[in-house]
């Protein structure tokens, strides 16, 4: 009976090391279609990613930092590519490790038929990644306004912030898109939010010097001082400094000493608002 039981298990081992030797061959191969087909999407090769996927890339497969095929392809702006992963069962809202998901890569490049493309497939508009930011932040911080109008359209919400409790508005009124800025508008942006350091789209607006954007925002009930009618912030800036030290021309023959009493007098001309 022991010798019987014995041999059952070396029968046992010699399965499982056959298993493994079958097996390992296989994942071999697998592993080098999936990496295959990240390459083949990054060189935008259409007809090389249909010929893996048909030899069983794996098109969920994910990279070292959680990236996928439909991320790499959406971020690219390879459209035709997109439409292939999707037609695979592509996970249109699969993460990535910093929980970004394809429609955040693609409204931040602002590929608007990708971005139409994932929607339609059920991407999730409002989805957050680490620093609770969302695809609708993201196209309106890099003025993408088809693609801010595509999200708008699908329900992406127009007030959600981030971790600091910035909204899309505040974004685009920052980097000064001003179309943007009246899209967000239009479609309920809270003029008057706030950031949790207690910033506002009006002072995001006036410290970068966007003047028909603060006038945009004034005119919707913006409140608060303008904080170029303050003389703080903007006109102690560093580089507003720098550059009117330049514009003296004196800049590169002045000594240090000289640069300091430079420095202190264009500070205390423009707190003076001079």
């Amino acid at each position: 009976m022991t010798d019987l039981m014995g041999r059952c298990w070396i029968a046992k081992i010699i399965i499982v090391i056959a298993l493994v030797a079958l097996l390992t061959p296989v994942a071999i191969h697998a592993q080098n279609l999936n990496t295959d087909l990240f390459k083949a999407i990054s060189h935008g090769d259409t007809v090389t990613v249909e010929k893996l996927l048909s030899k069983g890339a794996d098109v969920n497969a994910k990279e070292q930092y959680g990236g996928t095929a439909l991320m790499g392809a959406s971020q690219l702006g390879h459209t035709e590519i997109v439409k292939i992963l999707l037609s695979k069962g592509a996970n249109v809202n699969v993460k990535d490790k910093d929980n970004w998901t394809a429609l955040m890569y693609v409204s931040e490049k602002g590929h608007t038929k990708i971005v139409e493309m994932l929607l339609s497939a059920g991407a999730d508009v409002n989805a957050k990644n680490n620093v609770d930011g969302a695809a609708l932040a993201y196209a309106s911080q890099n003025g993408h306004i088809k693609t801010v109008e595509a999200l708008l359209a699908k329900g992406a919400n127009v007030n959600a912030k981030n971790k600091d409790g910035g909204t899309a508005l505040m974004a685009a009124s920052m980097m000064g898109h001003a179309e943007i800025v009246e899209i967000l508008l239009s479609k309920g942006a809270d003029v008057n939010a706030k950031s949790k350091y207690g910033a506002t789209a009006l002072m995001a607006a006036s410290e970068k010097g966007h003047t028909r954007i603060v006038e945009i925002l004034r005119a919707k009930g913006a409140k608060g001082a303008d904080v170029r009618e303050t003389n703080t912030n903007s006109c102690r800036k560093k580089e507003y400094l720098e550059r009117k030290i330049k514009e003296t021309g004196l800049i590169d023959i002045l000594i240090l000493p000289g640069r300091i009493i430079l420095w202190i007098i264009y500070s205390i001309g423009c707190w003076l608002g001079i």
